[in-house]
């Protein structure tokens, strides 16, 4: 049974079912999408096609395969592998928390800028860490804590020398040790 067209008014809207086929807009890669088993409204009229949620959700996640982006599933087992709580995640990456959960349920997509993120953390969490530490208003004061606290330390403490190794170059690393000599000799003598 026909119902009225939205766009041209007429009683010609039907609903259709079978091979679906999209032309997506120049930026989607991979010519016309074709998809089986569908379900969407169209008018004999004029040709316009309603898509349903179903059928939309499907055209979407063509579009974002097509473009290469990392499909819902990718994006929670990330998250899983990281430990983190979908609140965590999106906190993390900067996003807000119903946004990163319509990514991973799929109900929405993500961009290209938003999928580097994402692979970047899976790939480097702690440097999302570290970004997040810096801006932190805190941390200068935890800075010149554990700085000023290094005078009560001895300079030949490996451990914290190994940390200091990891995290600068060898030259630096080697002149800390010389700071940290030159300080302990003179807390020792006064």
């Amino acid at each position: 049974m026909a119902t009225k067209c939205p766009i041209c008014g007429k009683e010609t809207l039907g609903l259709r079912r079978g091979e679906f086929r999209f032309d997506p807009p120049e930026n989607v890669p991979g010519g016309t999408m074709i998809l089986s088993d569908a379900t969407w409204e169209e008018c004999s009229a004029c040709g316009e096609q309603i898509l349903s949620p179903e059928l939309n959700a499907r055209v979407e996640r063509e579009a974002a395969k097509r473009w290469g982006l990392l499909q819902p599933e990718e994006i929670k087992d990330i998250r899983a592998r990281l430990g983190l709580t979908q609140v965590q995640m999106a906190e993390l990456l900067g996003v807000g928390e119903k946004t990163y959960t319509r990514w991973e349920g799929g109900k929405s997509y993500h961009n290209t800028s938003s999928d580097n993120l994402i692979r970047l953390v899976a790939q480097s969490p702690e440097l999302f860490a570290r970004l997040s530490a810096q801006r932190k208003p805190e941390r200068v004061e935890v800075i010149r804590g554990y700085f000023s606290g290094l005078a009560e330390q001895k300079s030949e403490h490996k451990v914290g020398m190994a940390a200091h190794d990891a995290e600068i170059d060898s030259a630096s690393a080697e002149r800390l040790r010389e700071l940290l000599k030159a300080l302990a000799h003179k807390t020792k003598t006064a």
